[in-house]
């Protein structure tokens, strides 16, 4: 199985209305997800049932090994964070995705951007 692609979803002046007009993606707990990054995305990510961590990665490496840590996002029971917008030079993949992992089956993310 691969990483779930999420759907970059485009904040107008007319906004955007839950349940109407955008949607969540379930992070798969094994493979996790990806999404385009231009560098003006951001994530609101919606935890379920139990405490969870939410890890971003950050591929990157600079002075030839100088790495820096994957963000780490934790979450309680049912609660909700907005993270973002993601440098491209520190958290894009060579494929301009960035890579979000998370350790429980129920977590959920919607991803953003204004247009």
């Amino acid at each position: 199985m691969a990483r779930e692609s999420l759907e970059v979803q485009v904040i107008t002046p007319q906004g955007l209305v839950a349940g109407d007009d955008f949607s969540y993606e379930t992070i798969d707990e094994t493979e996790g997800a990806k999404f385009y990054n231009s560098g003006s995305q951001f994530v609101h990510l919606k935890a379920g049932s139990a405490e969870t961590e939410v890890t971003i990665q950050t591929p990157r490496e600079f002075d030839g090994n100088l790495g820096l840590d994957d963000r780490v996002i934790e979450l309680g029971e049912n609660d909700e964070a907005f993270v973002g917008p993601f440098e491209p030079r520190l958290y894009n993949q060579d494929d301009k995705r960035v890579y979000i992992d998370s350790n429980q089956a129920d977590t959920e993310a919607a991803v953003f951007r204004l247009g």
